[in-house]
């Protein structure tokens, strides 16, 4: 913590650090240089951050070479400003309403692809643009009619999603990702990912896998404008197939 001796391997002092540094789930996964979604997993309390982990952390700070010794300076205090004038503001055309977000390049709806990592910045709807959240281009037609070969889609991290959730699921012995709906047996528990286009078939060891994140957003081009879609619990095939059609590919 910050004035402290170190720090413990909390989730409280992992948030204390991430608001210090000003750092996504996404940032710290990547500045570790560990598997998307890690993060946000240990922030969901699904277990304690490994110290391995944190260590990657605390030396991608510049701070110290080890988390237990790391002790977080006191930020400055920020300058008082003068108020504002409030003005009449003109409509907002598209181009104000859009900020650049991370742009971790294109996820397969088929079988297993390389990484996600950050490659470019795209300009995205207001809306989307929350912490940790990252976006990616739809390649193939797994998961056609509801997302289709060039759709922008929002994600963010997320390692326990709940029944029929797009997400994005990785192997569990490598890096490789790919994007598929969820289902949960009811009886049993158990998970699986499957193809939303019945003439797909499933992945290559498509029992070695885990969640890491979780569909929020798309953006698809509807008669050459760009539409936006948000949904923060997770996109569905259901609440997909109410969206507009006539798609072209993008970015």
């Amino acid at each position: 913590m910050t004035g402290s001796t170190g720090m413990d391997r909390s989730k409280e002092a992992l948030l204390v650090f991430l608001d210090f540094m000003d750092w996504s789930g996404y940032d710290a996964d990547r500045n570790a240089g560990v598997s998307l979604g890690r993060t946000g997993g240990y922030l969901s309390d699904r277990s304690l951050p490994s110290e391995r982990y944190l260590n990657k952390l605390a030396k991608a700070s510049g701070l110290s070479s080890d988390w237990n010794s790391l002790v977080l300076p006191k930020k400055k205090p920020a300058v008082a400003s003068q108020p504002i004038p409030i003005v009449p503001q003109a409509p907002r055309s598209l181009a104000t309403d859009e900020v650049d977000m991370p742009y971790v390049g294109t996820i397969p709806a088929g079988n297993w692809g390389t990484p996600l990592e950050e490659i470019d910045q795209v300009p995205m709807n207001r809306k989307h643009a929350r912490p940790g959240h990252v976006v990616v281009k739809i390649e193939g037609s797994s998961l056609y009619p509801f997302l289709v070969q060039g759709d922008l889609v929002v994600i963010r991290p997320e390692s326990a999603p709940t029944d029929r959730k797009i997400i994005v699921a990785q192997k569990s012995n490598g890096n490789e990702a790919t994007i598929k709906e969820l289902r949960i047996d009811p009886n049993t528990g158990e998970s699986g990912i499957f193809p939303l286009n019945r003439s797909e078939s499933l992945p290559d060891e498509v029992d070695q896998w885990r969640a890491v994140m979780i569909a929020v957003g798309l953006r698809r081009l509807i008669d050459n404008i760009p539409g936006d879609f948000y949904k923060e619990e997770g996109l569905t095939a259901r609440f997909l197939r109410l969206l507009p059609t006539g798609l072209e590919g993008q970015h």
